[in-house]
């Protein structure tokens, strides 16, 4: 007769079992997005050469656009509110036919399941990176302080002499690159040695102290 806690091992649900269930969840989630999303992947990856051009365009005229009519914060709000609600409404019901894929084949549910990983990996980092600002506070917080610290004011000294328009348009211009730079390998090969500095200087001991409970 098996013993109850080998029932009990064998019926908890691995990290892969997990994984995967996770990714199904996902994707059917996002299923009437899956033309748009894969669409847009291939327009931040900067699948054409002209696509970084086009990221920049657009961004630029938004925010010009903005700039021009200088609408109130709330108005702001709203008007961004309402193009998501139209967004969220309507490309799950004409996105097939807008983004030209006339047939769902197994490389576009390949893309598609992809992308859902990578969402999933994003949602993974996240958690272990304030995981890991939560242990530097609890371990180390001469060191947590010292950087929250140093990370407002200079923030807050940028913020005192640059305009908070260009400074969204730059953050939102950045974070759109990201992934063409990444895919093309140009943002691990320039800021990565820094990442490393950074994570050894902040982190270094709570990563000694994890291999070492291991």
């Amino acid at each position: 007769m098996a013993d109850l806690s080998d029932i009990a091992v064998s019926e908890t649900p691995s990290e892969e079992s997990i994984a995967r269930r996770e990714l199904y969840e996902l994707k059917r989630d996002l299923e009437g997005w899956r033309e748009a999303l894969v669409t847009l992947k291939d327009l931040l990856t900067w699948k054409k050469q002209y696509y970084p051009a086009i990221i920049f365009g657009v961004t630029t005229f938004i925010f010009a656009l903005i700039w021009l009519l200088q609408p109130s914060v709330m108005t702001t709000f709203a008007v961004l509110g309402l193009l998501l609600t139209a967004t969220d409404f309507t490309v799950p019901l004409v996105g097939r036919y807008i983004f030209s894929y006339g047939q769902w084949t197994g490389t576009e549910e390949r893309q598609f399941e992809d992308l859902c990983e990578g969402i999933l990996h994003s949602r993974i980092l996240i958690s272990k990176f304030v995981r890991g600002l939560t242990r530097l506070k609890q371990e180390r917080p001469t060191v947590y302080f010292v950087m929250l610290m140093a990370m407002l004011a200079f923030f807050a000294w940028m913020g005192s002499f640059m305009n908070n328009l260009f400074l969204t348009y730059f953050f939102v211009l950045a974070v759109l690159m990201i992934p063409g730079l990444q895919q093309k390998g140009l943002l691990q090969k320039y800021l990565l040695q820094y990442w490393l500095i950074f994570k050894r200087l902040a982190f270094g001991d709570l990563q000694t102290t994890d291999k070492k409970s291991n």
